[in-house]
């Protein structure tokens, strides 16, 4: 498993290790669906943020983020992100309580 900093993000790549990615549990609102010209609301929150995603890919304001196949993303507080789909569909989950139901809204751009 690597480490890498993308824009304000720490982000490991899961990919060659799917056990360990299924291994990690999820919040309440389980592993939530992308689909393909769809993103979530932008949000922030107070608290710091661990998120496990599958084909996705962050925005960041403007910037457009890629991600690993299978990544585990660290966001902090106050850092406004969405996820959107790398291709067909993609999930993500918080890896914590705290976390919302993520509204899903069309993609307008990329």
């Amino acid at each position: 498993m690597t480490f890498t900093v993308k824009g304000p993000f720490l982000v490991a790549d899961l990919t060659q290790n799917k056990e360990l990615y299924e291994s990690i549990p999820v919040g309440s609102h389980g592993e939530e669906e992308v689909k393909k010209k769809e993103k979530t609301k932008e949000h922030k929150h107070t608290f710091l943020s661990l998120y496990k995603s599958k084909a996705l890919d962050l925005f960041y304001g403007d910037v457009y983020i890629s991600l690993p196949e299978r990544a585990l993303t660290l966001v902090l507080p106050g850092v406004k992100h969405s996820w959107v789909s790398k291709r067909n569909c993609g999930d993500v989950s918080s890896v914590d309580t705290r976390h919302r139901k993520q509204v899903i809204q069309p993609l307008m751009s990329v």
